[in-house]
């Protein structure tokens, strides 16, 4: 029970690690950044959707793959952003969601949507 304690404490400890430059990076660009600067830093977004209004939402993966020792199980964290543009292509709004994909080292979806 000790040992599981300490796994989820090193788990959460790790999470926030891995993931803080982009979220304190988002945090800076959100209502000036645009979409070109975002592509320019990130590349070309996973998928893409837009509404009727005009603004559009980017979804970005981002993988981080973990070997496994006596305290962890081998696997991948899976950071899921979508990021909610404008119609001027300006950052409005983004939202992060995170997974621990254990023993799966590709998984086909990163974050599995809420149904």
């Amino acid at each position: 029970m000790k040992m599981l304690r300490g796994i989820v404490v090193m788990l959460l400890v790790a999470l926030p690690a891995c993931t803080s430059g982009d979220a304190a990076y988002l945090r800076e660009a959100q209502d000036h950044i645009t979409q070109d600067e975002i592509r320019q830093r990130w590349g070309e977004p996973k998928k893409v959707s837009s509404t009727e209004d005009g603004e559009t939402a980017w979804v970005y993966e981002k993988r981080e793959q973990q070997a496994g020792n006596r305290g962890t199980p081998p696997g991948v964290w899976c950071d899921e952003y979508v990021l909610r543009f404008d119609r001027e292509g300006v950052l409005r709004g983004w939202k992060h969601r995170s997974r621990f994909h254990g023993g799966e080292l590709m998984p086909q979806e990163c974050v599995p949507s809420r149904s």
